[in-house]
Formats: structure tokens, sequence, C-alpha cells
């Protein structure tokens, strides 16, 4: 494993110490050198002015003759504390003065000059007079050559030689002595200059240092708050700043991938909850609670198609709300999200959301009272399929709750899910009535086609059986019943084509001036003999002639189905038929004194296969109202009714008549130019039809319910009762 180094705190000093000591030591190897150097200098020239000195004075006492004073000489220069010893060696190398006393007499090789002797014996030879300074480790010693003769001597000059030996320890222990004083002073300074920038760096650097080295720690814990507070604008100021930007850097990351894996999973559970239900209101409460509190402190779900409300408030206590308040029409900013199909978010500052929100005590008693308060709000359209289903609402209190970006891209998203889910929830209910619709409606058509087939089929039957003993009136009677049932069969079939054309294609309309009038009289008098059978009678109002440009066969259906509906449910009471014109606009209105129809099925009976009553009391395929609608609209009018409950209904038919003003004053009965329309006949005036009244009436069939109002295309029933009537 790699050694990792020592903390700061000993390193730095460590440094400076061994840096100050390999200072201090190549100084004093150098201080050390230098000294001896100066010492060794020293003692040269205290040798060559001692050599001087007293080589002068020993040859004016030789040349005086003064051998004593020579010997004075010799001994006065032992004062030197240098001078370790001091010879006069004469011309046979022999000593004559010695310092210290005791060499006297002794030849050179028995002195510690003989080291020397070579030296010695060249001077002799060449006759030198310099000073010669041999150095030999710690001793110096100096030779100079001294004149023996004395005055008035005519001899050869006889040299000896002087030989002094200096001891250089004394001087070099004195300089060096001196060299270390100065080193230690040195070494006391060097230490306190380090014991300063340990100091310093332990209270400038290294307390910093350890303050973000705690800082780090501390981030690298878990505390993503933790920050470095170093002020200045030093490195470690500006590494400070830089931690705490990074710092803030990864916390925001972090945070963010909180918020996203939050997010996340928030979103899975719903989705999770959504595709485990498929009731429509289902989804609104499971939305309702994934969304709170997370999204807001009120969740409110509104889906028009079937006016439910959801919200969720744990706090607030309105979990109540959720389940029984009925939806009503959104106002305010729920109903600006749903017509523009995007998101409506608070004022900044907020606002009163009840107001804001469009909800009122009238109708919203609890959620109102509850949402009066100040408060932020975002309001998400429920998109699917390219439409609106219905929006939804987050409340809070807290007036910046919507501000973060984040949190409405997570309110949309969730919408999205939820608008699928409801969309999904809507189509599965509208397949499963649309399944049940086309189960009852094959149950009922193959009744309705059953009726007519059985009823021919007992008529031939009877007619094969006792055809030849029948007297002829009886004969006739079964051709009638058989001629009836075979036309009935015909209606009815068209009736389905007509249905099936009216899916796929737009009707064919054959237009041609048409008597309205005429045409409801004919239809009467045509459903006489039914209108017998069941009891009815039928009151005919209307003007001489309405014309208008219109398809006859259309109009004569048109009437025949309401006819026939009014009085299948009209009881046995009397019917009325009114036939007005104002203008351009022709009127038929049929008017019972029936059953009647609620109002919550008033809106729904002209759609396909609906029905208001029971398949149980009242037969018909629920077909009738939507041919006529169709057929009503293809004319370019309008078709409604206003009922009332065990009162009865009216059905009024506006149609426009498609005529010119020059064609409108020609048909007035009113102008001059008096006269029957071309083509229509005599004026008939003003005319009631009506037909006596019959006991005899359909039995119920037992069939399954369509819940909406029977709107049967085939003339009025009683036909099979009084076929086996004359069976019998």
């Amino acid at each position: 494993m790699k050694r990792l180094p020592p903390p700061l705190s000993f390193s730095i000093p460590g440094v400076l110490l061994v840096f100050g000591a390999l200072v201090l030591a190549v100084s004093l190897h150098f201080e050390l050198a230098e000294a001896d150097r100066r010492a060794e200098a020293a003692i040269v020239q205290r040798a060559q002015l001692l050599s001087t000195v007293l080589s002068a004075e020993l040859e004016k006492a030789y040349r005086e003759r003064r051998p004593n004073d020579a010997r004075g000489i010799v001994l006065q220069a032992s004062a030197d504390r240098a001078l370790r010893r001091a010879i006069m060696f004469d011309e046979d190398r022999r000593a004559l003065e010695t310092t210290p006393l005791g060499l006297a007499g002794q030849m050179l090789a028995d002195t510690p000059f003989a080291a020397d002797t070579p030296s010695l014996e060249e001077m002799r030879r060449t006759g030198s007079t310099r000073l010669r300074i041999v150095s030999r480790g710690d001793r110096l010693a100096s030779y100079v050559p001294v004149l023996l003769r004395s005055a008035g001597e005519l001899l050869p000059t006889r040299n000896g030689v002087l030989a002094m030996e200096f001891d250089l320890a004394p001087i070099r222990s004195e300089g060096r002595a001196l060299v270390v004083r100065r080193a230690i002073v040195t070494a006391i300074a060097l230490g306190a200059i380090c014991t300063l920038l340990w100091l310093f760096f332990q209270f400038s650097l290294l307390r910093r240092v350890q303050a973000l080295i705690a800082v780090t720690r501390q981030f690298a814990a878990g505390d993503v708050a933790a920050r470095a507070s170093l002020g200045g604008s030093d490195e470690m100021a500006q590494m400070s700043r830089a931690f705490n930007q990074m710092a803030e850097a990864i916390a925001l990351s972090r945070q963010a991938l909180v918020e996203s894996e939050r997010h996340a999973t928030f979103l899975a559970e719903v989705s999770r909850r959504l595709a485990t239900v498929f009731d429509a209101g289902a989804p609104l409460d499971a939305v309702a609670r994934s969304a709170v509190p997370l999204l807001g402190d009120v969740c409110l779900v509104r889906v028009p198609d079937h006016g439910s409300v959801a919200v969720m408030d744990a706090d607030r206590g309105l979990d109540a709300v959720l389940r029984t308040h009925p939806g009503s029409a959104p106002g305010g900013a729920l109903l600006a999200a749903l017509e523009s199909g995007e998101t409506q978010m608070s004022p900044p500052g907020g606002q009163r959301l009840a107001e804001a929100l469009g909800l009122t005590r009238s109708q919203e008693p609890e959620l109102a009272t509850a949402l009066d308060i100040a408060g932020s709000y975002m309001v998400v359209p429920l998109q699917a399929r390219g439409r609106a289903v219905g929006v939804i609402a987050f409340v809070s209190a807290d007036v910046r709750r919507y501000e973060d970006p984040r949190l409405v891209a997570l309110a949309e998203d969730m919408a999205q899910r939820a608008a699928l889910s409801i969309d999904n929830s809507l189509l599965y209910r509208q397949a499963q009535e649309a399944v049940r619709a086309r189960d009852e409606f094959l149950m009922v058509a193959s009744h309705e086609l059953r009726t007519p087939c059985t009823s021919l089929r007992l008529a031939v039957e009877f007619l094969r059986r006792a055809g030849a003993t029948l007297p002829p009136h009886k004969v006739e009677a079964m051709l009638d019943v058989t001629d009836r049932e075979s036309k009935h069969l015909a209606m009815l079939v068209d009736r389905l084509l007509d249905v099936s054309r009216m899916a796929v294609a737009e009707l064919e309309l054959v237009l041609e001036p048409v008597d309205l009038a005429a045409i409801t009289r004919e239809v009467v008098i045509g459903l006489a003999g039914d209108l017998e059978r069941t009891g009815s009678t039928v009151v005919v109002e209307a003007d001489e002639t309405v014309v208008g440009r219109w398809d006859r066969e259309r109009i004569r259906q048109v009437v025949t189905i309401l006819l026939v509906n009014a009085v299948r449910y009209g009881r046995g009471r009397p019917v009325r038929v009114r036939v007005t014109a104002v203008d351009q606009v022709a009127r038929l209105e049929v008017i019972d004194q029936g059953i009647g129809i609620a109002p919550g099925h008033q809106a729904r009976i002209f759609d396909r296969f609906e029905r208001a009553v029971s398949t149980r009391h009242y037969g018909g395929l629920g077909l009738g109202l939507y041919i006529v609608r169709r057929i009503v609209e293809a004319l370019g009018g309008t078709i409604g009714v206003t009922s009332e409950l065990d009162v009865g209904s009216t059905f009024t038919v506006d149609l426009p008549r498609g005529l010119d003003a020059t064609e409108l004053a020609a048909l007035d009965p009113e102008s001059d130019a008096g006269g029957p329309a071309p083509g229509l006949g005599p004026r008939a005036g003003r005319a009631s039809s009506t037909s006596p009244s019959k006991t005899s009436a359909a039995p119920t069939r037992k069939t399954a319910a369509f819940g909406c109002v029977d709107q049967a295309l085939e003339p009025a029933r009683g036909v099979v009762p009084q076929v086996a009537r004359d069976q019998q």
C-alpha cells in the first residue's frame, strides 16, 4: 500500500527544520574551513614577523659576539603562546640555542625538525636567505637563515638556521569556537523563524485547511447543506468559494434527482391505480387521492361528461365531498382551462380560491366555504384524443407553490395519464352500453320481426287447413291479415335499411311542392283501421294548405312515425295534430295526453336505439325518432319535444318551406289571386278527422329494457290479437 505523506502540521515545520539544519551545516562547514584558513594565515604572518625579528637580533648578537644575548633572544621568543619550540642550528646543524631548554647540543636529526632535513639541506647548499614555512597538519614550521659571522672575521660566511615550530590548534580552536558561537546564534534565530513560520501555518493556513477538510467530510457524510466560510482573497478563500459552488451544484443535482425519483414513483403509483379502475367515476377518486399532498392541499377533478367532482384534502375534511358532491357546470379558471385546453395559473401574490375557480355557495356550499381563502391554484385540462374531457385543479394555501416549473410539468404529466384513464373509462362504459343496446336491439328486433311472421304463418296455416270450407268473407279477412302483416314486415325491413343508409351516407331527397296538411290528413285516414282497433281518437287542426318544397315520401314517414308514437303512448286518449305556417316556416305539432317523458330522457330520445320506457311494456325498435330527426335535419328543419310525466307530450317539427316571396303570395289564401295551388286540388279548409273508440289493446311484451322512449316505426299494434281472435 502506498504510504501517505504526514500531515501538514508536522511536515511543514519538519521541512523547515531540515532545511535550516542543512543550511546551518553547510554554513558551519564553510565557516570552519574559513576559520582554519584565517588561523593558518595569522600564524604564517606571525611566523614571518617573528622570524624576521629574531633572525635580525640573532645576527646582531652573533656579530657583536654576545652569545648570551642570543640565548636570551631565543628564550624571549617562547613568550608567544603559539610558539611550541625554537632552535638555533649552526652550520653543522647542531642546536646552539633552544627553547624550551634541554635540546642544546643535539643534532638536527634528533630534534622534532628532523622531518624537514631535506629542506634545510637545500637552504644550506643553495645559500638561500629567504624564509621558508612548512605546514604539517596542526603544526607550522618556519626556517630562516642566520649569519653566524663575528665582526672583523675574514673567514667564509657561516650560515645557521633558526627553526621555529608553531602550534595551529589553539588559534584554530579560537576561530572554530567563534564560528560555533555564531552558528549557535544562527541556529537559535533559524529556530525562532521556523517557530514563527509554524505558528503562521498553524493559525493562518492549517486551521483554514482543517476547516475546509471538516466541511468536505461533513458534505461527504450526506450533509448537503454544509458550506465553507473562509473569507479573504487568498488561494484558500478561492478554494472555499469553489467548493461552495461545487457543493451547491451537487446539492441542486441531488435535489433534482430526488425530485425526479419521487415524481417517477408518484407517476408510477398513479398509473398503477388508474390501470385497475374501469368505472367512469373511479379514476377521479384515484387521481384526487394520489395528488395530495404532493401537488397541493386540495385536488378538484371535474368531468362534464358525467358531472363528477372529486376533492381530496385530509386537513380540511373534504373527503366526503369527493363521493357525494354532484357535478355542476365549471366556471372561472376551470371553464377557461376546459375551453382553451391550456393550463391556467393563479396570478402572482395569490387570489381568493373559491372566486377564482368559479365556486358558488349556492351550488357547492361545502367546497366554496372550504376554499374561501387566499392561495394559489393550477388548473390543468384533461385532454384525450384531441379534446378536453375535463379539468383537474390543484389548490394550495402557499401563494408561491406553483412557481416551480417542475411541479407544473409533473401536474401536466399526471393530468395526461388521468385524462387517458378517464377517457378509457368513458369509452369502456360506452362500449358496455353499446353492447347492451346491441343485444337488446337484436332481441327486440327479433321479436318485432317475429310478430308479423307469426301472424302470416298462422293465417296461411288456417287457410291451408280450412280454406275449402270457409265462407268467402272469412277467406277475405284472412287475406286482409296476410296483406297487412306482409306490408308491416316490409316496412320494418325498410326502416332498418333506412337506418343503415343514414349511418354511411346522407339521405337522398326528391324535392317537390308538397302540401303538409294534405299529407297529414292522408296519414290519419290511412291509419283509421289501426286507430279503430286501439280505441284512439286523432283530431287534425290544419290550415287549408301548407305547401313547401320537400320530399313527399319522407314527409309522410315523419308524420306517420310521430302519429303512431302518440297513439301508442297516449293511453287511448285523444291525439291532436296541428299544422300551421308562418311565412317561410311550416310547423307540425303532435300532441298526446299519454304517459309523458321524464326531463332526463327528453334530450336523448332522438338518438339511435334510445328509449325512455322499458320494452317490457312497449314494443318497437327505438329507431323512429332517430329517423325523424335525420329527415327533418336533412330538410333543414328542427324537431323538439316538451313533455310532463302523466300529462302528455308535444312534438314540434319546424320545416323551412323553401319558397320565394312570389310563390308564397300565390299560395296565401287571403291574397287577391285566389284559387288552389297548381296540382294541389281544391282547398279543403280546416278539417277534423276522428275515429270511434275501441277497447282492444295490444298485450304487453316481455322484453329487456332499453331505458329510453320506444320510437317504433311500424303502425300501432293490435293486429296480432285481432288475428288470434279471428282464428279462434
